[in-house]
């Protein structure tokens, strides 16, 4: 038996991410997006904006802020992602 994995070929037609997802026995993917966008609810694969929704990031209560502005946990280190 050969399975092909739905994210494999143009990564799964996702715009941002593809993650497989085993769905009642078969294999299919489910999209995902980058930080500031969300995936589209009317198609499930298409990314729109939803930089709106994103914390307040001046105050970190505790945390550790990044030089990008985000805030994480303390025992994380920034390594230059976002």
């Amino acid at each position: 038996m050969i399975v092909t994995h739905p994210c494999r070929a143009n990564n799964g037609e996702c715009p941002d991410f593809c993650f497989p997802k085993l769905e009642q026995g078969l294999l299919t993917r489910v999209c995902g997006c980058r930080y500031g966008r969300k995936v589209n609810s009317m198609n499930n694969q298409e990314c729109i904006d939803n930089s709106q929704a994103e914390p307040n990031q001046t105050l970190c209560n505790g945390r550790f802020q990044c030089r990008n502005g985000r805030c994480i946990p303390l025992s994380y280190k920034c390594d230059g992602g976002s």
